[in-house]
C-alpha cells in the first residue's frame, strides 16, 4: 500500500512567512491513517493528492517597490520592517535613500536588526557633488543563495562623469537562479529622474541603459521584471510618509 499525507490545500496558498506550523501535525496525522487503513481487512489506499510540483516551496516570489526619499533610510527602517512583515515581500526595492558610503553600514544594522535577520540589505550608492545617491533591494534570506547582483555595462559613448550623473545609484539589478524551477530571472530596479526639462537628457541616458539590460536579457535570462519608481511619497498633515508600494507575486 502506497499513499502521501500532506497539510491541507489552502496551506499552499498562504505566503511562507505566514505558514502554520505543520512538523508535527502531519506525521501524527499520517500515523493515525496508517493506524487506521492497518485495522481493515483489507487496506486500500485513499484517493491520490492532487500534484504539486514543488508543495514546500511558495508558489512565487513576491517583488515589491518603495520609495523612502522623504524620509531617507535611516528615518524609515521601522516602517519598512512593518511593511516586510505584512506584505511578506520576498524582494522589496527601496528608492532615493539618502545615505552615503559612510553611514549606509549603520542604516542596515538597524534594519537587519528590526527584521530580526530574515532580511538583508544590498546597495549601491553613488557620490556626486550634491548628494549621495542610492538605491537598495532587501532580500528575504530564503533566496540569499540565489540571488547575485548583475553589473551594469556602461556604454563606450558615455565618459564616466555622464554615467554617473545619470545611472548611478538609480539601476538596481538582480539576477536570480532558482534552484526548483529551470529558469533565471532577471529583476531590475529603477529609480528614475524627475520629469524636468533639466533632466531630459538624463533621463534618456538612464532608458538606454535599460534597453541595453532588455537586449542582454534575451541572450542570458529567460524571464525579465522591470520595477520602476519615479516619485516619492505625498507627506501627511502629521510630517510623515505613509509607506507606499507594490507587492505582486512573480509566478515560478
Amino acid at each position: 500500500v502506497e499513499w502521501v499525507c500532506r497539510p491541507p490545500e489552502p496551506w499552499y496558498a498562504v505566503p511562507l512567512g505566514k505558514r502554520t506550523g505543520v512538523g508535527h501535525t502531519v506525521p501524527a496525522e499520517a500515523n493515525s491513517r496508517f493506524t487506521s487503513l492497518m485495522q481493515q481487512p483489507d487496506p486500500a489506499p485513499p484517493p491520490s493528492p492532487r500534484a504539486i510540483p514543488y508543495e514546500w516551496a511558495a508558489d512565487g516570489v513576491r517583488v515589491g517597490a518603495l520609495n523612502v526619499g522623504l524620509k531617507g533610510l535611516a528615518a524609515s527602517c521601522e516602517g519598512v520592517s512593518q511593511l516586510l512583515f505584512s506584505s511578506r515581500c520576498d524582494i522589496l526595492f527601496l528608492s532615493d535613500l539618502r545615505a552615503s558610503r559612510s553611514n549606509i553600514g549603520k542604516s542596515r544594522r538597524i534594519l537587519e536588526t528590526a527584521l530580526l535577520g530574515e532580511w538583508k540589505l544590498l546597495t549601491t550608492i553613488t557620490k556626486t557633488p550634491t548628494r549621495a545617491k542610492g538605491m537598495g533591494v532587501v532580500v528575504h534570506s530564503s533566496l540569499a543563495s540565489q540571488v547575485c547582483r548583475v553589473d551594469l555595462v556602461q556604454p563606450p559613448s558615455l565618459g564616466e562623469e555622464e554615467w554617473t550623473d545619470a545611472i548611478g545609484g538609480r539601476i538596481l539589478h538582480l539576477q536570480l537562479n532558482l534552484q526548483l524551477v529551470a529558469k533565471t530571472w532577471w529583476i531590475v530596479g529603477i529609480y528614475q529622474h524627475v520629469a524636468k526639462p533639466e533632466n531630459a537628457l538624463r533621463r534618456q541616458r538612464l532608458l538606454t541603459c535599460v534597453a541595453e539590460i532588455r537586449q542582454r536579457r534575451a541572450r542570458e535570462a529567460s524571464t525579465f521584471s522591470l520595477w520602476e519608481m519615479r516619485m516619492r511619497p505625498p507627506r501627511m498633515e502629521d510630517g510623515t510618509a505613509p509607506h507606499i508600494a507594490r507587492c505582486t507575486p512573480l509566478t515560478l
